[in-house]
């Protein structure tokens, strides 16, 4: 989705919870939104390299996940479902 001219990709897990972030791979400006999602992690996957992201656009390696986002998330506000 585009909004205010900036792309995001927004996807949800089988709880029903929301993320969305930039729509764009920071390591070859892939669009995420052309990746795939892990719905046992909550993450989204680059469709260039696999890299991982969680909700909050950080990094998720295997045992060594980033603590701090490589990618903007966009804050989300649900309302009545």
């Amino acid at each position: 989705m585009t909004l205010n001219g900036q792309d995001y990709v927004i996807w949800h897990n089988p709880k029903g919870e929301v993320f969305a972030l930039d729509n764009i791979c920071p390591h070859m400006q892939a669009p995420l939104s052309d990746g795939w999602i892990c719905q046992e992690k909550d993450t989204i996957i680059c469709p260039f390299h696999a890299l991982e992201f969680d909700g909050e656009g950080r990094l998720q390696q295997g045992e060594k996940n980033d603590t701090q986002p490589i990618i903007k998330p966009l804050e989300l506000i649900i309302s009545n479902d």
